[in-house]
C-alpha cells in the first residue's frame, strides 16, 4: 500500500507528536527513525524523525530530499510549517524564524525542485 500521508519531523519528539492526531482517529500509523524502512509499512499515515533541527536549511534540505528518496516517494507535495503557530508573521514578532530559517529552506527546496511551493491552508501559512 502506498501511504497516504508522510510526515518528516526534525526529531523524535516531533514525529510522535504529529502522528498522535491520525492514531486518535483511528487510522494506523507508524513513527520510524529510518525513512528507508517506510517503504516496509503497509500503515496509511507514517512519522518519520529526521533528526535535522541543528542543521542549516540547506542540509536539512539534502536530508529530506535523500529521505523521500530511500521511502520510494518520486514526485512527493512539500509543506514546511513554523515552529510557532504563526511563524514569526512575517517578522513582525518572534525570532526571525520565517526569514532565517524556513524561506531559506522553501527557496532551497525550489532551487532542487522538490515540490515544495509557498501556500496557505486553513488561513495559516505553509510553505
Amino acid at each position: 500500500m502506498k501511504q497516504h500521508l508522510v510526515i518528516l519531523a526534525d526529531d523524535l519528539t516531533g514525529a510522535a507528536d504529529c502522528a498522535v492526531p491520525f492514531v486518535r482517529s483511528g487510522l494506523p500509523t507508524e513513527v520510524f527513525l529510518q525513512p528507508q524502512l517506510v517503504k516496509e509499512t503497509e500503515a496509511p499515515v507514517v512519522s518519520v524523525d529526521l533528526n535535522t533541527r541543528e542543521l542549516t536549511p540547506g542540509q536539512a534540505v539534502q536530508a529530506t530530499s535523500r529521505a523521500f528518496t530511500s521511502a520510494g516517494i518520486e514526485h512527493p507535495r512539500i509543506g514546511i510549517c513554523g515552529i510557532n503557530p504563526h511563524a514569526g508573521e512575517s517578522g513582525l514578532f518572534g525570532r526571525g524564524e520565517e526569514q532565517q530559517k524556513i524561506l531559506p529552506a522553501v527557496e532551497s527546496c525550489q532551487k532542487k525542485r522538490l515540490g515544495c511551493n509557498r501556500s496557505s491552508a486553513r488561513g495559516h501559512p505553509v510553505f
